[in-house]
């Protein structure tokens, strides 16, 4: 289908498509930066679908299986919200105004993929990504539909699937989740050097370890442990430093894991150093064993197993 103001698969600057879109004085071309545009000339809502997006968090965009094309919503620092072009595009149909998407195909130049409209099924789902600081926060990812895409509504949305599976070690497909909590660049390369460690300790042992990608019903949500142990049947969260944040972070990570690998039947952080006493018991008391790197050389760990429950004491 032609916009009568581009044509599909036409390639052009962004200052072309905002002159296209223009009335007759050249005024009311749409806002010249960020992922979506509302002229005011047209009853059209541009979107931009930028490789630039990327450094962002802007990892769900683009053509599914499914025949839907992910586009997440605008906003660059915290939660994203139903807001200003967020919301329009959540709307577009009551406000009657269309979707034109754009997908960058090299510097400054975009392709025109045509006009779409949100799934009526499933019109947009939350993920979870890092905002321009770097820190986590939630995204609005939108479902798109070629407005000439035929609509199945006698058929239900299937329901999403739980499914958890092995992973190989140097597999480095990771999940937005896991990539992105782990602090900084150097933070995430000492977690990584523990880790490959801790990993050749175990096999000294005669230990076999892998990893497990749980992917979630939600559209886009998968979660990456950092090890599991097969010969203990052990889940392990790991952490590039002791302090009490990155404990009560790995902590809430294991927990979260443990819930849908139901092989487990230990939990277990990794840690460089020994924790502090009252957090070595804070993670006893919910069960998750504490292991931590002891003396040198580097490369021998400790294992401070949880007391019974009736030899648990008090923080």
């Amino acid at each position: 289908m032609s916009w009568n103001r581009i044509r599909v698969d036409e390639v052009l600057s962004r200052d072309e498509v905002h002159a296209r879109c223009s009335d007759s004085q050249g005024q009311g071309r749409g806002q010249r930066y960020g992922g979506i545009a509302t002229p005011k000339a047209t009853p059209d809502i541009l979107l931009f679908d930028t490789s630039a997006g990327d450094e962002h968090g802007y990892i769900y965009d683009g053509p599914h299986e499914d025949g839907t094309y992910h586009y997440t919503g605008e906003g660059q620092d915290g939660d994203q919200k139903f807001i200003k072009g967020n919301l329009k595009v959540r709307d577009h149909r009551q406000l009657d105004l269309r979707l034109q998407l754009f997908k960058g195909v090299s510097s400054g130049k975009l392709r025109y993929l045509g006009e779409y409209r949100l799934d009526e099924r499933q019109p947009h789902y939350e993920g979870e990504s890092t905002d321009k600081h770097g820190d986590l926060r939630k995204v609005i990812v939108f479902r798109l539909r070629g407005a000439r895409s035929p609509v199945e509504l006698d058929e239900p949305m299937p329901a999403g699937q739980l499914r958890v599976d092995d992973i190989d070690l140097t597999d480095e497909a990771e999940s937005v989740l896991v990539h992105q909590l782990g602090g900084s660049r150097e933070a995430k390369l000492r977690e990584a050097s523990l880790v490959k460690r801790y990993v050749e300790w175990l096999k000294k042992q005669g230990c076999e370890v892998t990893r497990k990608r749980i992917s979630l019903p939600t559209p886009g949500s998968a979660l990456t442990t950092d090890l599991y142990d097969e010969t203990r049947s052990e889940l392990i969260e790991a952490k590039s430093s002791a302090a009490r944040p990155y404990v009560r972070l790995a902590l809430g990570q294991i927990l979260d894991y443990s819930r849908f690998v139901n092989s487990a039947r230990q939990r277990a952080v990794l840690f460089p150093t020994r924790p502090v006493a009252d957090l070595v018991r804070l993670l006893h008391s919910h069960g998750v064993v504490c292991i931590y790197e002891d003396g040198t050389p580097a490369g021998q760990f400790h294992r401070e197993e949880p007391p019974p429950a009736n030899e648990q004491t008090s923080p």
